[in-house]
């Protein structure tokens, strides 16, 4: 079953038709809650996006821009606003386009299971988050931690700045269900925001 045309602002998509050949489990297949926003620039499905404007989303390589993360593109209106199915498409078909008369529209799964395009070997179980080297993958997420030479504090206002280093739940994306072994693979993750 393929997705449902987004009519109300939000839809459901599961079910879709991935074969184990094209990496797909009988178990666990793409599927969750996906919002319509404009695409501040051409998207991929599979994209990692951030809000860039109002209801406007964009990827980056930006730490601060990820604070903003929003979830993962999974159509738009290069798809007829429906989720795309063929793991093939996923990191490399466009989902809108800035030209005129086309559409700049993506869906965007904000929870959910997507597949999603790693930077780097990444291992089953991994919190990700939004590269800060290639635009639209993901990278595993580190863990909080004091920044070398710093005394921890408890809170901001006590020390003027911040000494944590690390992602914590500021730009967290979701868990990564299946090993990535190199970058460019194409995985699938449980996305969810806090």
């Amino acid at each position: 079953m393929a997705s449902k045309p987004v009519t109300a602002g939000y839809t459901i998509f599961r079910d879709l038709e991935v074969t184990p050949a094209e990496g797909g489990s009988k178990l666990i297949q793409p599927g969750g809650i996906v919002l319509p926003f404009v695409g501040a620039a051409v998207l991929n499905i599979g994209d990692a996006v951030y809000i860039s404007a109002d209801l406007t989303v964009n990827k980056s390589t930006v730490a601060t821009d990820h604070q903003k993360r929003v979830g993962i593109v999974v159509g738009g209106d290069l798809t007829g606003m429906e989720a795309g199915t063929a793991l093939a498409q996923w990191g490399t078909r466009p989902a809108n386009s800035l030209t005129a008369g086309v559409g700049p529209n993506v869906l965007v799964l904000f929870l959910g299971v997507s597949y999603v395009v790693c930077d780097a070997a990444i291992g089953a179980g991994v919190g990700i988050a939004p590269s800060t080297t290639v635009a639209g993958r993901v990278r595993p997420a580190t863990a909080l931690a004091v920044a070398a030479g710093a005394v921890a504090v408890t809170s901001v206002a006590a020390n003027g700045t911040s000494d944590i280093t690390g992602d914590g739940m500021t730009r967290v994306l979701g868990i990564l269900l299946e090993a990535a072994s190199a970058p460019g693979d194409v995985r699938l993750a449980m996305i969810g925001l806090n």
